[in-house]
């Protein structure tokens, strides 16, 4: 398993996001989330803002190279950033059908 399919699969079973979201991985160090908002009733399949999250190379030799100890400290410390950024998040916005809904990066060092 790769690093960020492990990475995916960690905040997927930690139900950071919305049920329905879509977690992509974008080799070699992106991991792209959006959900359905479901707030338009004109566009059902309208995406929320995007959650770009970059894995910077030195954390994931860092990351590579850990002890297990190590790497549950730095999945616990993912987590609790992603909780607390998906706490401010607002997903909605105002973009129409033809225009790509904006995004917000996150870059984890």
């Amino acid at each position: 398993m790769s690093f960020l399919e492990q990475w995916k699969d960690l905040i997927r079973n930690n139900a950071i996001y919305p049920e329905h979201s879509e977690i992509n991985c974008a080799p070699p160090d992106k991991m792209l989330i959006d959900w359905p908002l479901g707030d338009d009733p004109h566009r059902p399949s309208k995406r929320s803002k995007s959650i770009i999250l970059t894995f910077t190379r030195e954390f994931q030799d860092d990351y590579s190279s850990a002890d297990a100890q190590n790497k549950r400290d730095k999945n616990d410390t993912l987590i609790i950033t992603l909780q607390e950024h998906f706490k401010t998040f607002n997903p909605s916005h105002s973009n129409p059908y033809n225009i790509p809904p904006p995004s917000e990066e996150i870059t984890v060092r």
